[in-house]
């Protein structure tokens, strides 16, 4: 009984890690391309509103962080940068 409840919770053990594996793998296998700098060129210039992700900020760790322009226009928001997976 002990063997067989100790294969259980090893086999729930590597699910869960594999489950969280796939979930923070996820947007990176499904990223789409980056645009063309002209594009965001252009929307740097008819930007109404702009801000700075900075990645050392209060709540930033090694999955969750923003380092770039990110820049809103009325028909677009496009960000020059990088952001982690988990963001």
């Amino acid at each position: 009984m002990l063997k067989a409840l100790l294969i259980f919770i090893i086999a729930l053990a590597i699910f869960a890690a594999g489950f969280m594996a796939g979930i923070y793998s996820l947007p990176i296998l499904t990223e789409q391309p980056a645009p063309e700098i002209k594009t965001l060129e252009q929307h740097q210039t008819r930007a109404l509103f702009s801000a700075e992700f900075k990645p050392d900020l209060k709540g930033s760790d090694r999955l969750h962080y923003g380092d770039g322009m990110v820049y809103l226009t009325n028909d677009a928001i496009s960000m020059q940068g990088t952001l982690s997976p988990g963001s």
